[in-house]
């Protein structure tokens, strides 16, 4: 067997234990950290014909400080990596994030990105673009980004992604195949079970009093989960709610 063919072979074992997304993202944790990278994130989602996103998920390991800083002013901010994966399957480093910051395609959001990213010393680090496929009028896309620690050296970096390169989207490429990116939306919207069935039976086109019956429940509680995956959703009605977890691949 040729080189690529153990790799596969090699990855496909490691990855053949995960059985749950969170199986998944801790076996990739681990096979990265091998190759120096200490930090990942992970990103899919949805968006429109216009490229701009309609939904996002995140499952990350960036760091509490960091995480916490960006949570309290991502509504201030683009992303340049995830602007990149839809538009471009060649790995970005984030070396290049700095030459990037004047290009005219650069809002003032993303330079804010680009400066917390930054501001952090993540610069040793690369984005792969996962998934991009079409659903609808738009498209549902993957993406991961792997970083090492604050204050690397990034042209260390970039020679060494040179020479790991291949494991490194092979073993990307194993990760997303393995992984249900369901899971990973529904576990992000925290749907309960319960509230998951009536979603499912509201996409067959069924009403409130049919899923009741169906489910055997009270029209009230019917009622009361349509209401709350609603607001999980950020819906504005039940055929939204739908077609929303359609876009995120939970139904």
């Amino acid at each position: 067997m040729g080189k690529q063919t153990y790799l596969h072979a090699d990855l496909a074992d490691s990855f053949s234990g995960a059985h749950s997304a969170e199986d998944c993202f801790r076996v990739l944790r681990d096979l990265v950290a091998g190759l120096g990278y200490g930090r990942i994130h992970y990103s899919q989602g949805y968006v429109d014909q216009n490229l701009q996103v309609q939904g996002r998920v995140i499952q990350a390991e960036m760091g509490e400080d960091y995480v916490r800083s960006y949570s309290a002013e991502a509504h201030l901010m683009a992303d340049p990596l995830v602007a990149h994966v839809l538009v471009s399957p060649r790995p970005k480093l984030w070396s290049e994030l700095k030459s990037d910051y004047y290009q005219p395609q650069m809002t003032e959001k993303h330079r804010r990105k680009i400066d917390h990213i930054i501001g952090y010393g993540l610069q040793a680090g690369v984005t792969l673009r996962l998934r991009r496929t079409k659903f609808g009028s738009g498209w549902v896309y993957a993406g991961a980004s792997f970083v090492q620690d604050p204050c690397a050296d990034p042209k260390e970096h970039d020679r060494a992604f040179l020479d790991h390169r291949t494991r490194l989207e092979t073993l990307a490429e194993h990760y997303v195949d393995r992984l249900d990116i369901g899971e990973v939306s529904r576990e992000h919207y925290q749907l309960t079970p319960r509230e998951f069935d009536v979603l499912k039976l509201v996409a067959e086109g069924l009403q409130v009093q049919q899923i009741a019956d169906h489910l055997k429940l009270a029209d009230r509680t019917t009622a009361h989960h349509l209401s709350c995956l609603r607001q999980k959703l950020d819906a504005r009605s039940n055929a939204h709610a739908v077609a929303i977890a359609m876009r995120m691949q939970m139904i």
